[in-house]
């Protein structure tokens, strides 16, 4: 052990290693400072090649940081936890978990921020036949966002997503699905309304059997075509005032 006092830096670290005939390995290491304060825990433990490690990181008063990081290995399984505040304008926590008995991988990240908010959810499953499921999720106060996709392979690639996007400027829904089968059966649904200024829905169905029989209906309803360019400055930030945005409205010059 070895501690080394400073006034801006001060640290103590402890390493322990220990060979075994696999080569098991802990190490623990710690630092503290006023200004930056860091403390570390790592750990790593191999039978076969089997990896656990903790860290944690805080930095105070305008940047706390915590990681946890965790990997355990007997066939390649990776577990991974991160988590990260910082304050008072960015907050991000982070969760990562990967597991893998054949390539299994699982995934969840979240963001939250005061003018940002974002929270994401990724999940990925691998099994012999390579399944894929993923959730996002996206907040925002003025460009509000939720998203689920799930994509599924089968032996034959079944794919099914589902999107949802919501915003109080412009408020979107969509939800597609497709479907592969042994013929190539595709069904598809979109949704989109945007209040109040820009209203669209459209629905689309087509469906593939042995002779290829295509259905589809489409619905569209928006009003003069400036008024969608105007929204898109209004949602960009550009300049387009209230009065501009109501020549828009009623279809002036």
């Amino acid at each position: 052990m070895r501690a080394t006092p400073a006034p801006l830096l001060t640290t103590s670290t402890v390493q322990s290693v220990t060979s075994t005939p696999l080569l098991t390995t802990s190490t623990v290491e710690s630092v503290t400072s006023p200004l930056l304060t860091t403390s570390t825990v790592q750990s790593v433990t191999s039978p076969l090649l089997t990896t656990s490690t903790v860290q944690s990181v805080t930095s105070t008063p305008l940047l706390t940081t915590s990681t946890v990081e965790s990997v355990t290995s007997p066939l390649l399984t990776t577990s991974t936890v991160q988590s990260v505040t910082s304050t008072p304008l960015l907050t991000t926590s982070t969760v990562e978990s990967v597991t893998s008995p054949l390539l299994t991988t699982s995934t969840v990240q979240s963001v939250t921020s005061p003018l940002l908010t974002t929270s994401t959810v990724q999940s990925v499953t691998s099994t012999p036949l390579l399944t894929t499921s993923t959730v996002e999720s996206v907040t925002s106060p003025l460009l509000t966002t939720s998203t689920v996709q799930s994509v599924t392979s089968t032996p034959l690639l079944t794919t099914s997503t589902v999107e949802s996007v919501t915003s109080p400027l412009l408020t979107t829904s969509t939800v597609q699905s497709v479907t592969s089968t042994p013929l190539l059966t595709t069904s598809t649904v979109e949704s989109v309304t945007s209040s109040p200024l820009l209203t669209t829905s459209t629905v689309q169905s087509v469906t593939s059997t042995p002779l290829l029989t295509t259905s589809t209906v489409q619905s569209v309803t928006s009003p003069p075509l400036l008024t969608m360019m105007c929204l898109a400055y209004y949602v960009s930030g550009s300049e387009c005032d209230v009065t501009t945005l109501a020549f828009y409205v009623s279809g002036s010059e």
